[in-house]
């Protein structure tokens, strides 16, 4: 979850955006909607995948515990 997390922070890119969206939807601003963008209704190429990450402090700990599970004990 963090590596696609950073990924998207870093890229912004469509290859990572939808995996962490689908995974983890908690980590993305109330309402965000990518295919809602798109009068299709399908994805629409560009999405602020970055943009609309909503991190907060009460995310931290989460985070630090994932890397501290992580490294060899």
């Amino acid at each position: 979850m963090l590596q696609l997390l950073a990924n998207v922070a870093k890229h912004n890119s469509a290859k990572y955006g939808p995996k962490l969206f689908a995974s983890h939807r908690g980590l993305f601003k109330v309402g965000f909607d990518p295919q809602g963008t798109s009068p299709t209704g399908k994805m629409p190429e560009h999405v602020d995948w970055a943009g609309n990450l909503a991190l907060t402090d009460e995310h931290i700990p989460a985070f630090c515990d994932i890397v501290a599970q992580s490294s060899p004990r």
